[in-house]
């Protein structure tokens, strides 16, 4: 009676204990601890001046903070985990070292954090960012067995873009995908008023830099000028010359000088390739959906999505068409 007591005893612990067990085997964080398994992967990163390393996995806390709002839901976080690591593990393939600019990802300190978010959101996000990245160790994405490349933005226009409208090029895991939600986001529309001094300013930049001369903007009205461009007739000689399919804009026309709607963008302080021009008052006005080139997995549309009960997996094949989630060793 008295063995078969302590059998029963020791069946209960066991099964109580077992999930927690295999938790801590696949995933390798201990929620008491914090603790995160190491990846292999070195990354070297510069913070306060000085040259630094870490982990791969350590180093995803601080790409994970800067990525994300600190409110964003933890499957987010889970997911976008997963494309961090998935981008990463691409580019070094079989190598060990990663340089954090080839990465081209945000990332706070530790102090950064706790000054950015006051010390009770700093430890609240902390447990959110250690989970993310412990919990999703070893997962990756992949399309026919090789890593896709993960791209995201923050805000779409309604829906996703695909790679064949922005890029030219189809390729299936991003293709366009619904993302209604993002309509609702307060980044989802931009309207900016520039006068001529403002476009002038921008744009010489932009042309010099585009002739490879680098003329400053100091002679900006001499370089609108020299491509036709004048305080008179500036808002007519501005015009999108070509859009994709979905609307996303690819060539601008400055006078009798074609960039190409990225470049404009960028000149411009834009939030996306979406956008739209008009004459508003002797003013130009610029009109522009969504934040980010569109491709990939919205990060406002994923953070909806979790809040309506959906996981990291439902999420992430949501937005990339077609992939499998793997766990590597």
């Amino acid at each position: 009676m008295g063995e078969k007591f302590i059998i029963c005893i020791g069946m209960t612990i066991l099964l109580l204990f077992l999930p927690f067990g295999m938790t801590m085997l696949m995933t390798g964080y201990d929620k008491e601890g914090g603790e995160i398994k190491k990846s292999g992967i070195i990354v070297e990163y510069e913070e306060g001046g000085q040259l630094l390393t870490a982990d791969l996995e350590e180093y995803m806390v601080g790409v994970l903070a800067a990525e994300l709002p600190a409110d964003y839901e933890e499957e987010v976080y889970w997911a976008q985990a997963i494309i961090v690591r998935t981008n990463a593990r691409k580019l070094v393939q079989q190598g060990s070292n990663l340089k954090a600019e080839d990465l081209n990802m945000g990332y706070y300190s530790d102090e950064e954090r706790r000054e950015k978010l006051g010390e009770t959101r700093y430890q609240e996000q902390s447990d959110k960012l250690k989970s993310a990245v412990a919990s999703t160790y070893g997962m990756v994405l992949t399309y026919q067995g090789n890593y896709i490349d993960a791209l995201y933005h923050q805000v779409s226009i309604g829906q996703t873009a695909s790679a064949l409208d922005v890029y030219g090029q189809d390729i299936p895991y991003l293709s366009s995908v619904d993302s209604s939600s993002d309509v609702e986001s307060k980044d989802y529309m931009q309207t900016v008023m520039y006068s001529y001094e403002d476009v002038s300013n921008a744009l010489s930049q932009l042309l010099g830099n585009v002739s490879g001369d680098g003329t400053a903007s100091s002679d900006a009205g001499g370089i609108l000028a020299g491509v036709g461009i004048t305080s008179e007739n500036y808002l007519t000689q501005l015009a999108i010359a070509e859009k994709s399919p979905a609307g996303y804009v690819k060539q601008v026309k400055i006078g009798t000088q074609t960039v190409t709607g990225e470049q404009f963008k960028q000149a411009m302080n834009l939030n996306s390739l979406y956008f739209y021009m008009e004459a508003v008052d002797n003013q130009l006005r610029i009109v522009c959906l969504g934040k980010g080139h569109g491709l990939g997995m919205s990060q406002y549309g994923a953070n909806q999505m979790a809040k309506e009960g959906a996981d990291y997996e439902k999420i992430l094949k949501h937005y990339y068409t077609e992939v499998e989630i793997e766990k590597i060793n």
